[in-house]
């Protein structure tokens, strides 16, 4: 009887000091989860980059980290005011998830107001192998409050009238594929879905090529547009 409780004695201490690595990971993960949700409920999101258009007309707030994340999501948003009163805010323009993600700051360093309604964010070393057109044509017979389009770069764009048109460049394909992307809202609130489309450019990457988005009020169009050749 003796043998058998030191037996069961035994194997109990046994089972508690092998459970005890189980047990510390466990606690360590809910710490870690304690210290996720107190950082996201209690950090509020601080702007880090500021911009206004040439004509003073806009400013654009980026809120958010741009730095590239190791353990925390990171987002970044864009706040927009027009003459000084706010326009339109919390605009999605980045997220990474881990530290393999690309951050906003390597990604997009660079900006310019490509004209007093357009601000593009970029890297200039996209460009080193040439660029591509991108039309954003406005086809409905509303205005346009804001758009984001993106290639590799991304453009914020406000108040595009009906039936006009706006030209940017884009980096030529740094692969096999020109992927394209846009979204944004109408004056009237209307929602401008996202919509993405991609281009086979594997036998033509180093051609220049012509793209077009058509905005209308129940969809987004994004087509290669044939380059005219002077007779």
């Amino acid at each position: 009887m003796t043998s058998q409780l030191v037996n069961t004695t035994s194997q109990t201490q046994i089972h508690g000091i092998r459970s005890r690595p189980l047990l510390i990971a466990v606690i360590g993960c809910c710490i870690l989860g304690l210290i996720a949700v107190a950082y996201y409920c209690l950090h509020r999101p601080s702007v880090f980059f500021s911009t206004r258009s040439p004509s003073g007309t806009y400013s654009v707030n980026l809120e958010g980290d741009g730095r590239r994340s190791f353990l925390l999501f990171h987002e970044v948003r864009a706040d927009v005011s027009k003459s000084g009163t706010p326009f339109v805010s919390d605009i999605f323009m980045h997220s990474s998830h881990n530290a393999f993600d690309l951050s906003f700051e390597a990604g997009f360093p660079d900006a310019r107001w490509v004209s007093d309604n357009t601000l593009e964010l970029y890297r200039s070393e996209y460009f080193e192998r040439g660029s591509d057109s991108l039309i954003i044509q406005n086809s409905s017979n509303k205005p346009v409050k804001y758009l984001r389009a993106q290639a590799v770069n991304k453009f914020l764009i406000f108040d595009i009238e009906p039936q006009s048109s706006i030209s940017v460049q884009i980096p030529a394909s740094r692969g096999d594929t020109q992927s394209i992307a846009v979204w944004g809202t109408f004056n009237d609130n209307q929602e401008i879905v996202f919509y993405q489309k991609g281009f086979d450019r594997h036998s033509t990457q180093r051609v220049h090529t012509n793209y077009q988005i058509r905005i209308t009020p129940s969809e987004v169009q994004i087509e290669e547009v044939p380059t005219v050749t002077a007779n």
